[in-house]
């Protein structure tokens, strides 16, 4: 199981060549939930600037999303609505598709 922490971090400023990888994290991660189609989770919002995507599963609680990833070792911030993922330059893409493929458990329950 892989740890992917996706939670609010301090950083100093980042240079332009992590800026410009935050935002390709941040369209990879959008794009991967927009896979899902009809019936998965539901963009709210996201921000290439911060590096933050905000999305809900239909019918689930923001705590209960947290909680199931957090059981595949994805930790996100639970919000009311659903969860915001805070991505970091220094992320790997490999672990957004762990995320991806971590979101079918969420579906399910």
């Amino acid at each position: 199981m892989r740890n992917v922490v996706c939670l609010p971090v301090e950083q100093e400023e980042l240079t332009q060549a992590e800026k410009e990888r935050l935002a390709r994290l941040t369209r990879h991660l959008h794009a991967r939930l927009l896979d899902f189609g009809p019936g998965g989770p539901v963009v709210k919002d996201w921000q290439e600037e911060t590096g933050t995507v905000q999305m809900s599963i239909p019918g689930q609680s923001g705590q209960r999303t947290a909680h199931i990833l957090s059981q595949a070792g994805i930790e996100v911030q639970p919000q009311d609505w659903g969860v915001t993922f805070y991505l970091h330059p220094s992320l790997p893409f490999e672990d957004l598709d762990y995320v991806w493929g971590s979101l079918f458990a969420c579906l399910q329950g």
